[in-house]
């Protein structure tokens, strides 16, 4: 048996791991950490990496590499506020010679080319930044040799961080720098535009006001297309030198003014999209023509941009096309571990599924079910029965078998709704924290996506667009969006045929084999990891119907009338108090994390639980004066606020 395992330190850190050259585990940090985004710069017990191992049902000592990426880790670069090795790190030793390190960029290729089914192919590889090298070149050494070269910087020097990098790839794993564009220094770096992944950064903060917003810049985009020429329009912010060469122009940034209007931001994010998409052709046509291929493969932050990937897809001068589910940094711990595989002169097998994460069990369900039994209920459901749902209106939250790896939910942990309701989509922008206008994807069996939709119909991973042909769109009402353009996933049988039957089922009673599908997650959270992570949002988000937890229909009821003679008391820890604002007492309540605003009536009656617990029961015709401070109670006792006495304890 061959092992690699690959682990990629940075923005959305992760760890994989390559098995006689499958792709068998891959999971991100933010995943368990329950932090979106999760950062982490150094080596850190927090990474992954016992989960990867685990999810593949190997050990640490059946591990034949160990190839590591660090993002942003260059001479002089760590040390004092930064250590390269977290204090009492424990996962392995760093030093082990087993142990490698590549650079950002190659471990990018090495993710969408050895998960391709290409023989050979020109590789695009771009981001906001890679590596940062003094000769600009890639490197794959040693951790001690890496380490020596990290701490030999006697004088200062000026690093070459790479942003664009363009490669071509042979059979077995030959790879070829063809050319690589660096980031350029400069003191206005929000402004200040020299790359792709640059001007869509400073634009997406522009616009919506926050980081990591590149997704909803583009679907903004679509609503700026009507305001060409108009008073908003900037102007194209790229001048087209060649078929290869575009420059990007920083005449148009000082017209933009603080607080712009709805119009200014619609058609700045269409211009954003119209320039990313003419530079990422021409580097395209430019790849493909210095690797003498017609195959592209692509990865790097940028390619999440699924509108650029479908005209590179569809372009005359591409023969074949692919990115993978995880063409972000997540991606990088892939790279490194099929970089691992082929240093052992293993073949990599062709990626085809996502669901690398960990299949939780049933002592898991079963646990996560116990804890919170006062508030659900559970039963078997068939197919037919989610179908018919589906059909009358109803939300389903799935949470069925392994996790997926990459940023989109492929049905192992989605929200499923019925596409021909407008008001799902506005149900689903609510439960997400998302704003009205942005646009929900639909999820259709590939062997049936041409009859409803225009566009690659190999949409595994929801990384194309298609368009919604004009018969179909008052029907499929809510995947409305200006343009008519969506984000199917398409689905074969074999990667989830509970799901594929399920979109038969409905297409039977509808007409439509097409459901709604969007993430399983609350704002500004990852997607639901866990049965509890998916119990908990479920019992949070009313407006979910139904949780389908593993086949197992989870159904809500009042907590109150089960609990009714269970006796209930203050948690150790939790806090009743006042403070006066403008003259009236405010009452709350705090755990010391959370706090909720509760009435003054409630405050005092929740004071006398401090002193004698009661029954529910007895607690709510107290309060039922006031229906708001009864309504309070169930989500006080779902975050342990306030504690239940177990029947054999209870006085």
């Amino acid at each position: 048996m061959s092992v690699s395992l690959g682990i990629h330190i940075g923005h959305h850190s992760s760890c994989a791991v390559v098995r006689d050259g499958e792709l068998v585990a891959a999971v991100q940090t933010e995943r368990l950490s329950r932090r979106k985004h999760h950062v982490i710069r150094t080596l850190s017990d927090e990474l992954p990496v016992a989960a990867a191992l685990d999810i593949a049902g190997v050990r640490l000592d059946d591990v034949e590499r160990i190839v590591s990426c660090f993002q942003g880790a260059c001479p002089g670069g760590f040390g004092l506020h930064r250590p390269l090795i977290e204090p009492g790190f424990s996962l392995f030793d760093p030093w082990d010679p087993r142990h490698q390190v590549i650079s950002h960029h190659l471990a990018h290729a090495y993710a969408t080319y050895e998960a391709s089914s290409f023989d050979e192919a020109a590789i695009l590889i771009c981001d906001y930044a890679g590596s940062a090298t003094f000769d600009g070149a890639d490197y794959a050494m040693g951790f001690g040799d890496w380490y020596s070269w990290l701490t030999s910087l006697d004088a200062p020097a000026v690093p070459k961080v790479e942003c664009v990098s363009l490669y071509e790839a042979q059979t077995p794993g030959s790879y070829t720098l063809l050319e690589r564009q660096f980031n350029i220094a400069h003191p206005g770096q929000g402004s200040f535009v020299y790359s792709i992944a640059g001007l869509y950064e400073n634009i997406a903060r522009y616009v919506i006001g926050r980081d990591n917003a590149h997704g909803q810049l583009m679907a903004l985009a679509a609503h700026g297309v009507a305001l060409e020429g108009s008073e908003a329009d900037p102007g194209p912010l790229v001048t087209r030198v060649d078929d290869e060469t575009l420059v990007f122009r920083n005449d148009w940034q000082h017209n933009m003014v603080l607080g712009p209007s709805r119009e200014q931001k619609c058609c700045l994010a269409w211009r954003c999209q119209e320039a990313t998409e003419l530079a990422l052709e021409a580097l395209a046509r430019r790849c493909l023509r210095l690797a003498g291929s017609r195959n592209l493969a692509v990865a790097g932050g940028v390619f999440l941009n699924i509108l650029a990937n479908t005209r590179l897809a569809k372009a005359d001068f591409c023969g074949g096309f692919h990115v993978p589910s995880a063409p972000h940094d997540a991606g990088v711990s892939v790279g490194c571990a099929f970089h691992g595989a082929r240093e052992l002169g293993v073949r990599a097998q062709t990626v085809v599924h996502d669901r690398l994460g960990r299949r939780y069990d049933e002592a898991d369900r079963a646990e996560a079910l116990g804890h919170r039994d006062a508030f659900v209920t559970t039963r078997p459901v068939t197919t037919d029965e989610l179908a018919e749902a589906l059909v009358e209106g109803k939300l389903i939250a799935r949470y069925d078998g392994r996790a997926e790896f990459g940023p989109r939910a492929l049905g192992g942990r989605s929200l499923l709704a019925s596409p021909l309701l407008a008001a799902n989509k506005d149900r689903l922008n609510r439960i997400k924290g998302r704003q009205s206008w942005r646009p929900v994807a639909p999820i259709v069996p590939q062997t049936r996506a041409q009859h409803f939709l225009d566009g690659p119909d190999d949409s595994w991973w929801m990384t194309m667009s298609q368009t919604i042909p004009a018969e179909h769109r008052y029907a499929l009402a809510a995947l409305s969006h200006p343009d008519g353009s969506t984000r199917a996933q398409t689905l074969t049988k074999a990667q989830d045929p509970a799901l594929h039957e399920l979109l038969e089922r409905f297409g039977e009673r509808s007409g439509y084999p097409i459901l709604v599908n969007t993430s399983f997650n609350r704002a500004g959270e990852p997607i639901v990891e866990t049965p509890a992570n998916a119990l908990e949002m479920f019992l949070d988000k009313p407006d979910i119907d139904w949780l389908v937890l593993d086949g197992l229909l989870v159904e809500r009821r009042d907590p109150l009338v089960v609990l009714a003679e269970r006796e209930l008391s203050l948690a150790p820890g939790v806090f009743l108090t006042q403070f006066y604002a403008d003259g009236r007492r405010i009452a709350t309540l705090t755990n010391g994390t959370d706090s909720w605003p509760i009435s003054q009536e409630m405050h005092d009656h929740l004071i006398s639980l401090g002193e004698r617990p009661r029954p529910v029961r007895v607690l709510v015709d107290q309060l039922a004066p006031r229906p708001e401070d009864v309504e309070l109670l169930a989500p006080l006792i779902l975050a342990d606020v306030l504690i239940v006495a177990n029947p054999e304890t209870q006085s």
